[in-house]
């Protein structure tokens, strides 16, 4: 009875945890917390080479958490998931309010989001020169092409899973 107590109340686990993202990260942070990870330089994502770090300081993204956080990815995700969703009618889009001026130059308020989504990520207003110069170092050259970068979007999927780690239990 004790036992099951302690699972069932306290929520404390006999078996080892099995879940890993090893695939998603260099050898030396196999097996860690996501917080560990999180809190590693972006060098620590499989892909991420030490240069492309450093080229990713330029941006203050220094760490796996800056780079899943990251301000323009998750608005380019955003655009990217919500495109394939358009509709194309154009008596329904015409009446539409829908609107990203916060986040696009007014230049490119009035396009659809497919139209969007093709445009270079310095399309985003407050987006400096610097930025899109990085960007292009990444070979990032589409707002697209940002919302489905692969090791974004892991670094991104580490943020919102650590929100519920116990790392108590952990020892």
């Amino acid at each position: 009875v004790a036992t099951q107590y302690v699972i069932s109340v306290q929520g404390v686990t006999q078996e080892p945890f099995s879940m890993n993202v090893d695939l998603a990260v260099v050898k030396a942070y196999e097996g860690k917390s996501l917080k560990e990870i999180l809190d590693a330089p972006t060098s620590a994502i499989q892909g991420l080479s030490e240069p492309m770090a450093d080229i990713l300081k330029e941006l203050d993204v220094h760490t796996i958490r800056d780079l899943g956080t990251w301000k323009f990815f998750l608005i380019a995700r955003a655009l990217v998931v919500l495109s394939e969703k358009e509709s194309h009618n154009k008596s329904q889009s015409s009446k539409g309010r829908m609107n990203i001026r916060h986040a696009v130059d007014r230049a490119h308020e009035a396009k659809n989001l497919q139209q969007v989504i093709q445009l270079h990520p310095s399309a985003f207003n407050m987006f400096s020169d610097k930025a899109g110069a990085v960007l292009e170092k990444l070979k990032i050259k589409t707002i697209q092409q940002l919302g489905t970068r692969k090791m974004f979007a892991w670094a991104n999927a580490m943020v919102e899973l650590e929100k519920y780690e116990d790392l108590a239990q952990l020892g």
